[in-house]
């Protein structure tokens, strides 16, 4: 939807196997998705984005913050969290639409930076 709109989507991911996922779309869907393999604990992607797509990872990171700060940086942010971590999310972000998750014990929030 982001290139049929014209834009210049994305995917980062520490796992080469979730990567290789996204490269079969790219494939199915003809699009030119650029991946990146990077650690989110120990760099953060270059450039400019205006919608990130932060799904069932924020658990797993070291240095939350800085992870927030960067992440803070861009015009929406849509996390899938653990219901726990809610108050972290808010102190960088505002929640404009929250929705339930299908996976137990975690919520989906739509944000804006502060």
């Amino acid at each position: 939807e982001v290139y049929l709109n014209g834009g210049f989507p994305s995917a980062c991911d520490i796992h080469k196997e979730a990567l290789l996922t996204c490269s079969v779309l790219n494939k199915i869907f003809q699009t030119p998705l650029k991946l990146y393999q990077l650690d989110l604990n120990k760099e953060f992607p270059k450039g400019e984005y205006d919608l990130a797509l932060c799904l069932n990872f924020f658990h797993h990171l070291r240095d939350k913050v800085t992870i927030l700060k960067n992440l803070s940086k861009i015009k929406e942010v849509v996390f899938e969290i653990n219901k726990e971590d809610r108050g972290k999310i808010e102190e960088y972000f505002v929640i404009t639409k929250e929705e339930k998750s299908p996976k137990d014990n975690r919520i989906i929030l739509l944000t804006v930076p502060k």
